[in-house]
């Protein structure tokens, strides 16, 4: 298994990780926090 170091650690650039930030107001977390909340409202009757 030869596997470049490169592939292991993947960051998005800077401007990927600026747009993300700019289109999620507040930043990413509370919209994945969003995210999980309503999952686990769905997966509970």
């Amino acid at each position: 298994m030869s596997r470049p170091a490169r592939a292991t650690r993947r960051r998005p650039p800077r401007a990927a990780r600026k747009a993300i930030m700019e289109s999620f107001p507040g930043g990413i977390f509370p919209y994945a926090a969003r995210i999980a909340r309503l999952a686990a409202r769905r997966s509970v009757p």
